[in-house]
């Protein structure tokens, strides 16, 4: 078993502290042992979120983040709607959204 070290904003994990709250809303596996996490982050000071999806190595270090798509930011991800997955042919990362672009 491996661990996920962290990210750019720092420790990876859910937090109840101000000023962000982190969820994971889904994992995947990708090809070459790459862990990708879809996560919505809440900004308690204004109450914005933002959905990414953190990228991880085999060996569970931090390699990169997605935002968004060539049209603009990911809208919601979250467990019970949207989702992330990887094509293991091609390696190709796909997110879904709840809501259409």
């Amino acid at each position: 078993m491996r661990q996920l070290t962290g990210t750019v904003n720092g420790v990876w994990e859910t937090s109840n502290t101000v000023p962000v709250r982190r969820q994971v809303a889904g994992i995947a596996a990708g090809v070459g042992g790459d862990v990708y996490v879809a996560e919505v982050v809440l900004h308690v000071e204004g109450g914005s979120e933002e959905w990414l999806v953190d990228q991880f190595n085999a060996e569970g270090r931090f390699v990169g983040r997605l935002s968004g798509a060539p049209t603009g930011p990911f809208k919601p991800i979250n467990e019970l709607e949207g989702s992330v997955a990887v094509d293991p042919a091609s390696g190709d990362v796909f997110v879904g959204t709840s809501e259409s672009a």
